[in-house]
């Protein structure tokens, strides 16, 4: 039996709501203004009920084509070189992020003392498939975020403190897989999926519809 709308996590069907958009804005069955209305009101959305009405009336399902491109355009990036072995982050009574097309190191060793890290890798280059992240958080935090398709796996010991992952397990198997290793004391290890923003969606809804031999409707 298939797992309804209403039984599926609200950012999985809002996910399937804006690729559903975007497919019938890229074939031309919907407006350019009805289009960004309604991708407006999908990210506005806060039930499940409100969500789907938004796609009730479409016509085309998401397909290879579809789902290809949007893979090529915010996929993992993946690197040909051979990257480092151990990095370090460490803060104390500080902070520092990581981000940008960074190449991400075989492990990455956290340490956050009265302070906080933040790594993102939704621009990362990956030479592994698997990524080992040790940490060490005493009366503090430590952030990470990724892109979809990245599972990620916490091994973390907590005292007075905790782990908040919420994309553990989400993505198909075969992808980028992320183990996160280590003690957190009276702080936090926190793990979300940073989506692609409204404007990048707007793009790479034009993109769609030049891929399908339309021009841009703006």
């Amino acid at each position: 039996m298939p797992v309804t709308y209403r039984d599926k996590p609200i950012e999985l069907l809002r996910e399937e709501v804006i690729d559903q958009l975007i497919m019938n804005y890229g074939h031309g069955e919907i407006s350019l203004e009805a289009f960004e209305r309604r991708l407006d009101e999908a990210y506005e959305a806060t039930d499940h009920l409100a969500l789907h009405a938004l796609r009730q009336d479409l016509r085309l399902e998401v397909d290879k084509a579809y789902t290809l491109k949007k893979r090529e355009q915010f996929g993992i990036q993946y690197s040909d070189n051979a990257s480092e072995k151990m990095d370090w982050m460490v803060d104390i009574m500080g902070s520092s992020r990581r981000g940008g097309g960074w190449k991400v190191p075989e492990e990455l060793r956290a340490i956050t003392i009265m302070g906080g890290g933040e790594v993102d890798f939704s621009d990362a280059r990956f030479s592994k498939q698997e990524l080992r992240i040790r940490v060490f958080c005493l009366m503090g935090n430590f952030d990470i975020e990724v892109p979809e398709g990245v599972n990620v796996y916490s091994k973390v010991v907590s005292i007075m403190g905790g782990v908040e992952n919420k994309c553990a397990g989400t993505s198909s198997q075969g992808g980028v897989r992320i183990v996160i290793e280590g003690l957190v004391v009276m702080g936090g290890v926190f793990v979300k999926v940073k989506r692609p923003r409204r404007d990048s969606w707007r793009s790479f809804a034009d993109d769609v519809r030049r891929y399908f031999g339309l021009s841009s409707s703006r």
